[in-house]
């Protein structure tokens, strides 16, 4: 309920300009906003105004809110297929976790470079991150992620013109009842380049 949480993020920002905490609370009211605007109601005329004031805090929030700016802010200029845009941030959000201790976001990390790559036409780019986070969630058959995954190989496949393999992928998790509609409507992009390549136009 994008509209009424967007209503409290603003009665939030109101009162903590009233209090005077504007400087503490900016960070997760802005990317709040910026999130909500992108996410759920497509304007991203908005979206980046609150996210570039979220920016003015980024350097003082924890690890985590650094992460999820990074590859949220990513995602918004995914979302608006300026892949060039968004590179730098999925970047950047692999260079915080660069370390080795937060496994779990560095492979999700692999997973968007890997479709960001995919967008601008470089396949070897895009195979190797895929190699690198399907290995890690190889075994999460069912959800968001692997759905994710099989839809990136799949373009990979297309791109590469290896139809067969792509067929395989599109058609090898079918639970998207239980996936991000988001993610589905990913899934739905790259059926549709399928059925042009294969000149099936209905």
């Amino acid at each position: 309920d994008y509209i009424n949480g967007i209503g409290y993020y603003r009665k939030a920002l109101f009162t903590s300009d009233s209090l005077g905490i504007t400087s503490k609370m900016g960070f997760p009211i802005y990317f709040g906003l910026g999130q909500a605007y992108y996410a759920g109601l497509r304007d991203f005329t908005l979206s980046e105004k609150y996210f570039d004031l979220a920016w003015h805090f980024y350097p003082q929030r924890t690890f985590h809110e650094q992460f999820v700016y990074c590859n949220n802010r990513g995602n918004s200029y995914y979302y608006q297929q300026k892949y060039d845009r968004a590179l730098p941030w999925f970047l950047k959000a692999k260079a915080l976790v660069a370390s080795g201790k937060y496994v779990s976001y560095e492979n999700l990390c692999y997973a968007n470079l890997s479709d960001i790559y995919l967008k601008v036409g470089k396949l070897d780019s895009a195979q190797y991150y895929w190699n690198k986070s399907f290995q890690f969630f190889a075994s999460a058959k069912g959800t968001t992620i692997y759905y994710y995954l099989a839809t990136v190989k799949a373009g990979i496949a297309l791109k590469s013109g290896n139809i067969a393999e792509a067929h395989a992928w599109l058609t090898s998790d079918k639970t998207a009842s239980q996936i991000e509609p988001e993610i589905v409507g990913l899934r739905n992009q790259c059926w549709q380049e399928y059925y042009l390549k294969v000149g099936d136009y209905k």
